[in-house]
């Protein structure tokens, strides 16, 4: 069955790749030889999953820049919640969100190696978002992690890829907006309230520049964002 393309925000502009291409690699290689601009979105036609990429715009150092890998964390949870309330997604600092303990859906950045300095600018930026609708490439995982990993179908949410995808940028329109007027104390608010462990309520803290405060028993221990970009995996593994 052919699906309509998505209609996004007028301040976004799609730009579909094929079905054997991954959208943020796509992205990012165009980006990088500066053939895409901020507000360019690539996303995937593929059945089974909604992927996309979006360029945004390097005009922050890179302390703050990194702060867009947990605003797009939120986006995903918020865009998941209007399709079903339960099981309620939950994130997971830095790059997953899960549905019932499995990871659904994953965020990346890139143009940013995770080896710059707080204060450099990058010279380009690219967020992916990759959700899985379906269960048919879990099948193509290891053995080992099809257990950590789930589909919306799998947990009884029925929908397709084009609704997924204008939702996801409807969200990240509304929050990115926030982000540039309000700063990051609103998105940083939201997004603890998805961290929050549905059992006890724990849940990881974050500082005001998106880094993750661990207990450790005797207080809590910082660990930098960016530091944690240069551990991230291709988005495409999350096939």
């Amino acid at each position: 069955m052919s699906l309509p393309d998505p209609r996004f925000p007028e301040s976004f502009r799609g730009r579909a790749v094929s079905r054997e291409t991954a959208a943020f690699e796509e992205a990012c290689r165009l980006a990088k030889c500066q053939k895409a601009e901020p507000g360019d979105i690539f996303y995937s036609r593929r059945h089974g999953m909604a992927s996309c990429a979006l360029l945004i715009d390097a005009d922050r150092p890179v302390s703050e820049a990194v702060q867009i890998l947990p605003l797009a964390q939120l986006v995903v949870a918020e865009s998941l919640t209007n399709f079903s309330a339960t099981p309620r997604p939950k994130v997971v600092w830095p790059f997953g969100v899960c549905l019932a303990g499995k990871e659904v859906a994953r965020v990346a950045i890139g143009g940013l190696s995770g080896q710059e300095d707080a204060d450099d600018y990058a010279d380009w930026l690219v967020l992916g978002f990759h959700i899985r609708l379906s269960g048919k490439f879990i099948e193509r995982l290891p053995v080992a992690e099809r257990k950590n990993v789930t589909a919306l179908s799998e947990q009884g949410i029925d929908t397709d890829r084009t609704a997924v995808l204008e939702c996801l940028a409807q969200t990240m329109e509304r929050r990115q907006r926030q982000w540039q007027e309000d700063g990051f104390s609103p998105i940083r608010q939201a997004w603890t309230a998805y961290a929050a462990d549905e059992h006890d309520g724990s849940a990881t803290r974050l500082d005001m520049e998106g880094n993750a405060m661990i207990g450790t028993g005797e207080g809590f221990e910082q660990v930098c964002l960016l530091d944690m970009i240069a551990r991230q995996l291709p988005l495409h593994l999350a096939a």
